[in-house]
Parts: structure tokens; sequence; C-alpha cells
């Protein structure tokens, strides 16, 4: 019946000119009048989303009663460190609790640095672990025109963020790439930090950290997880032709060895001069126990400073490692 019905009234149409018209700008109305109502919710939605931004962010590093907070509307923060100031996009909770809690001593040894070689020399620096992003942006605004900072992010809503971040503040010497490095080329299962995922349906949101290919029972779901690629970072710098780094920064949550696993060559560049990994290896007291500290004694690298943060609840310790090349003190 409906199908007849509708067969009718198209040759009704077909058959009168007048009709047609009429009923086609019944139509383009009637369109043009959802898109009114569309744009005024919208309208809506941007103000009370600004409305909600500010209240949840009246407190630092926001309402811890509100982690699950997301917003599409734009909405961007002041992220400074020393005499740099950016912008940043302030999609979730974690976004915004982000620019109170970033990893501070990468930041502190490459200023440092620069500082120290008074633009004598570029610095390219690696972060690989990046999330969204803060260290590497602070970094790259920086050393400007005098050095390269790549930012490597596997997780794709963290790395959309980072690209945002980068685009907002027109860094044209920061390279985002959404790649993981361990040390085989593989796909490999990249399970998410279900301690923060479960206020959100068990999906990720922007600023979320803890992600890792290193299962843990307290923090991870063998369920949860995406399929993302890995590759050694050696294959990486010579198959794309990147600048050879002179820091390197590693924060992949239990997954460092494989990251120096992977960077065979590189360690050995003459340019290399520190490297920093936040070494979460489980019950390590003393980081001369680490494999990782082994690992880059072994290699030439002396330990230059090491703090420990004390783990929370589902959070284990952590060893805020930098090393340098020996010849380099």
């Amino acid at each position: 019946m409906i199908i007849q019905f509708v067969e009718k009234i198209k040759l009704i149409l077909n058959n009168s000119l007048f009709l047609y018209n009429l009923a086609r700008g019944i139509y383009h109305f009637f369109i043009f009048l959802l898109s009114l109502i569309a744009k005024s919710l919208r309208a809506l939605q941007v103000l009370t989303g600004s409305i909600v931004a500010r209240i949840v962010f009246l407190s630092k590093p926001g309402n811890i009663y509100f982690q699950n907070y997301y917003s599409d509307v734009i909405i961007t923060k002041k992220l400074e460190y020393n005499d740099v100031s950016l912008r940043v996009k302030i999609n979730t909770y974690w976004d915004y609790w982000r620019i109170f809690d970033y990893e501070l001593y990468p930041l502190e040894v490459v200023f440092d640095d620069i500082l120290s070689i008074g633009g004598i020399k570029p610095v390219v620096y690696y972060e690989i672990g990046a999330n969204i992003g803060y260290s590497a942006l602070l970094i790259g605004k920086k050393i400007g025109n005098n050095g390269h900072v790549y930012a490597f992010e596997v997780e794709p809503t963290n790395f959309k963020t980072l690209c945002d971040n980068i685009i907002l503040n027109k860094l044209d010497n920061v390279t985002p790439i959404n790649v993981g490095i361990a040390k085989d080329f593989c796909v490999s299962k990249f399970y998410y930090n279900i301690y923060h995922t479960d206020m959100h349906n068990s999906l990720p949101v922007s600023g979320m950290g803890a992600h890792s290919t290193s299962l843990d029972n307290n923090l991870h779901d063998k369920k949860i997880f995406c399929n993302a690629l890995f590759m050694p970072l050696d294959a990486l710098i010579k198959d794309f032709n990147l600048e050879h780094p002179t820091h390197i920064f590693i924060d992949t949550h239990g997954s460092e060895l494989s990251v120096i696993e992977s960077m065979v060559s590189t360690i050995c560049l003459p340019r290399l001069e520190k490297i920093m990994v936040d070494i979460e290896e489980d019950d390590i007291k003393n980081i001369e126990d680490s494999k990782i500290y082994n690992r880059l004694a072994k290699v030439g690298f002396k330990l230059l400073k090491n703090d420990i943060t004390i783990g929370k609840g589902v959070f284990g310790d952590s060893h805020k490692a930098v090393f340098i090349k020996e010849h380099q003190e």
C-alpha cells in the first residue's frame, strides 16, 4: 500500500511542473528549518559546554568528582614552562590534569643543555610515549629553528590531540609519529588502562596514560585493547631518514626495555648525548638492579641522576632516570 501510494505521488508530480516545484520548495524549506534548529542547539551546546568547562576547571587540576568530563567544544588552556608558553586543546578532565602533572625532568635536562650550548649545535629530541605531547611541544617551542622534535604516540585518541596541539601552536619543527616502538616488527595488542576507561564505557579518551603492550592485571583487561603497529627505532630512523637524536625520552609504562632493545644502532650514534627513561620494572628498589640500567651501562652510558616516584594505589613505583654518554660529561 505505501509503495503504491508513493508511486502514485511520483506520477502526479512528474505530470505537473507546478506541483513538482511546490513540493521541492516545501522540502527545501523543511530542511532549512531543521538546519536552523540544529545550529541553534549547537550554539546552545557550545555555550553550556563553555560554562561546564569553566566550572570543572575552577579547581586545579580539575574537579576530582567529575573525572569523566568530556567535551567536543573547543576549549584551550595555557601551558607554561620557564619562558615558554603555549595554548593546548582540552577535550577531557585528563587533558587539563596533565597541565599540572606532565613529566618535568626531560624539560629540565633539555632546557639546561640548550642553555649550556647556547645555540651552537641543534637539539634533536625524541619522545617515545608522548601522550598528548606537553613535554614535546614545550621543547619544540624552545628550540625553534635550531633543532627538531619527533613525538611518538601509538594510541589514536592521544595522537589526535597531540596533532591538534601542534597545529594550534604552529610548530613546524615537531613531527608526530603514530607508530609504536618495540624490539620487533609486529602487530601487537595495546592494552588500555581500565582504571580510567571504566568512566567512559571502556573507551579511551584524550590525556589518559598507563596504556601498554605489557599486560598489568591491576590496570588492564586482556579483552580491552587495540591492535597496533610496532617497529624498531633503528629501522624507523633508517627507513624514513629521520634526523639522528641528541636526546631520547622513553615513557611507555612497562615497555621501556623493548624500546631500548629496538635501538641497537641508534644507541651508538656519536650525536646521542642523553637518554631519559621512566623505568617501571617490577620489584626494582635499586636502579642498579634494573635490566635497563645494565643494558645502557654496557654501551657506555652512566647514570647522571635518578628520582624515585612512589606509586599509589594500582600504580607502581617508577625511576625517573637520566643517563649520559660517558664522554659527554
